[in-house]
């Protein structure tokens, strides 16, 4: 398996396994992709990149990638707890992968934005992961 399907799929189930962030989100909307006319808030996934991070003995990858919490609040105070709280879920944490092992898992940074005219907020959490094969 692909190690961003692989650490996609762990990154989701522990997301969508807390009960404090299905409160911020109202239920469990967590997503790959937003399903056409998905209301926020909610998370999903936004870009991703694997490079090789391999040795000359052992096979490995680093995957950078996104996580954006969606908010239609005024203000950055929604989209903001719910980026925190999966901060605080998935720093320094081994979510549980099929094919690859999470060896650090790291928050690099958050950001905000206003899409859509100004309608929403993402807050984008970027994430560093190195990974290797079980």
């Amino acid at each position: 398996m692909s190690p961003i399907l692989d650490l996609r799929a762990g990154v989701r189930a522990t997301l969508a396994a807390d009960a404090a962030l299905a409160a911020l989100l109202g239920g469990p909307r967590v997503y790959d992709r937003a399903p056409p006319g998905a209301l926020p808030p909610y998370v999903a996934f936004g870009d991703a990149l694997a490079r090789d991070w391999s040795t000359g003995t052992d096979r490995g990858f680093e995957a950078l990638f996104s996580i954006d919490a969606w908010s239609s609040q005024p203000g950055e105070g929604e989209a903001l707890a719910i980026a925190d709280r999966c901060w605080t879920l998935l720093e320094d944490s081994a979510p549980t992968l099929s094919t690859w092992r999470a060896v650090n898992l790291r928050a690099l940074a958050v950001e905000t934005k206003r899409e859509r005219a100004g309608r929403y907020l993402r807050a984008t959490l970027r994430m560093r992961c190195v990974l290797e094969p079980l």
